[in-house]
């Protein structure tokens, strides 16, 4: 099916608008945004507002500028090379907070939980772990996980030298493979490759019938926010109106996301340069990365919104880590001036 017609499609059966020409503008203005990985089903809520037509009918010509490897988004930015960036919370604050520090803002946090945690297998129906089951257990981390587990056993009364810490690669097959007993990682990636082999009908007798459970960061140690949205801050006073635009089609983005996960999980895997296959880009949205875009905030006051207190939170907890030198007030660098105010879930 040509994309066109599947954007028809799907937007009727999600009961959205169908962009039409007279709504798009002739003169476009190019927008770069970079990102923090390469394009996948992670940035589906960009992804598909391009596809809708949704930055279209605000006059941008959006450019997405792929991260990965030795790329920054802080450093795009920061320089001009970009208009905004997508990235976690901690990279705006800490980039704030340098010695040579790059004055950013964020202006929309696209996850209001971030999706960091630590992963281990379970029998079905076993109760959900707590982090309390983590001591005296073999803890696969990358080599930048020390201070999320530090500050985990902080928080929590642990045992921080119970833990038996292996460094591994960001791949599930240490756990599979029983290295470990719980790995780092984010739940909405690493367990895929995990149920892809635990379905198959040789699967290896140590995963099989098998679940995955996580112990996520966010809910027990640190409230964060993932894929925050930011620009220079002289962007935010000179061109409000600009922002405004982005996070209104990004937000709209959102909305289609969760109104209708299937089709626009089709709308995503045909997106120029996208690496994910349906079945992986369904299984984000499903396994919780849609309910990661969701929470009272947004409920109250619309998607993209950010509690000002939880950035001060965050900031304590890097400061208690000694990896930040003070805490920066969020009023500094955190607006929701241009939430546009499109609540989910919807009452």
């Amino acid at each position: 099916m040509k994309l066109a017609t599947m954007l028809g499609a799907t937007l009727l059966a999600a009961g959205l608008s169908l962009p039409g020409a007279a709504s798009a503008q002739d003169e476009l203005t190019e927008v770069k945004v970079a990102i923090n990985w390469l394009r996948n089903g992670q940035f589906a809520p960009l992804l598909a507002a391009d596809a809708l037509g949704y930055f279209k009918e605000e006059g941008i010509a959006l450019n997405i500028l792929d991260g990965g490897p030795g790329k920054n988004t802080i450093s795009y930015v920061g320089v001009g090379q970009a208009d905004f960036g997508i990235d976690s919370a901690v990279f705006t604050f800490r980039s704030r907070l340098a010695e040579t520090p790059v004055d950013i803002t964020a202006v929309g946090a696209v996850f209001q939980h971030g999706p960091y945690g630590y992963i281990t297998l379970t029998e079905p129906g076993a109760p959900k772990p707590t982090p309390k089951d983590m001591e005296g257990k073999r803890i696969g981390i990358q080599t930048d996980g020390e201070v999320f587990l530090q500050g985990l056993a902080r928080l929590n009364d642990l045992d921080y030298n119970s833990f038996q810490i292996q460094v591994v690669q960001s791949g599930i097959e240490p756990l599979m493979t029983g290295q470990v007993d719980f790995i780092s990682g984010w739940v909405t990636s690493q367990p895929y490759q995990f149920e892809i082999e635990a379905a198959k009908p040789d699967a290896p007798e140590n995963i099989r019938g098998k679940i995955w459970q996580a112990i996520v960061l966010s809910e027990v140690a640190v409230a964060s926010y993932g894929d925050v949205v930011f620009t220079r801050t002289e962007v935010v006073k000179e061109n409000p109106e600009l922002v405004r635009k982005m996070l209104r089609a990004l937000a709209r983005g959102m909305e289609a996301v969760l109104k209708d996960p299937e089709g626009i999980a089709k709308i995503v895997t045909e997106y120029p340069g996208q690496g994910d296959d349906l079945d992986r880009v369904l299984w984000r949205l499903r396994n919780g990365q849609n309910d990661l875009m969701v929470s009272e905030d947004t409920r109250e006051h619309g998607l993209l919104w950010m509690d000002l207190e939880r950035w001060r939170k965050h900031q304590e907890f890097y400061l208690e880590a000694g990896l930040i030198p003070r805490i920066e007030e969020p009023e500094a660098f955190v607006t929701n001036e241009f939430n546009p105010g499109i609540k989910w879930p919807q009452d």
